[in-house]
């Protein structure tokens, strides 16, 4: 497996989230590239996910083709009345769908989500993620 396609998995698993009964049809998760769309005004729940840096040996006592990468989600939100119940459910929702990958993703050894942090952007709120990959690098790369 490479990085890029530690990548996929983790925006597939986010995109697959379930969202709550009161969203509508266009409410669900959505990726975007990170620099590529203005998501201010932006509806529903927009997600980017960037590369922080990683592919180095994971140092691993039994194995030799671990190698780390490190992300970070940001979902935006739009500043509404209520929205901290929906930012918190959504969070429970993701951290679930992440924590999965490690058992059904045959290379995905191991999902750190190290941290949540809640705050305010430009007239939305931005739920970041810091997430930590183990994933078993190719053989013959």
């Amino acid at each position: 497996m490479r990085s890029t396609a530690v990548k996929a998995a983790i925006i597939s698993a986010v995109v697959a989230t379930t969202v709550d009964t009161s969203a509508h049809a266009d409410d669900r998760f959505r990726h975007i590239d990170a620099g590529y769309r203005d998501v201010t005004g932006a509806h529903g729940r927009i997600f980017t996910l960037e590369y922080i840096g990683g592919g180095l040996p994971a140092r691993e006592m039994l194995t030799t083709d671990l190698r780390i990468a490190n992300w970070e989600l940001v979902v935006y939100y739009s500043d509404n009345p209520g929205i901290d119940e929906r930012i918190m459910l959504d969070n429970e929702r993701i951290s679930t769908s992440l924590d999965s990958l490690a058992g059904t993703v045959a290379d995905i050894a191991a999902i750190d989500i190290n941290n949540n942090e809640i705050r305010p952007f430009d007239g939305q709120i931005r739920s970041t993620f810091g997430i930590d990959t183990r994933y078993r690098l190719d053989a013959g790369v």
